[in-house]
């Protein structure tokens, strides 16, 4: 699964596999919540390039 982050909502959905989360670059707040969101439904965080 990829997890998409902006602060815009999509205006189309994403394919199979692929889901927005709200995220805002410069906010601590938001990576800590969205970080938080990807643990929780994957039970991981991965690096890409392990």
């Amino acid at each position: 699964m990829v997890f998409a982050g902006d602060i815009i909502p999509p205006k189309h959905e994403y394919s199979d596999g692929i889901e927005s989360i709200d995220l805002d670059v410069i906010s601590e707040a938001d990576w800590t919540r969205a970080v938080k969101s990807i643990v929780k439904k994957k039970q991981q965080v991965r690096d890409p390039d392990q």
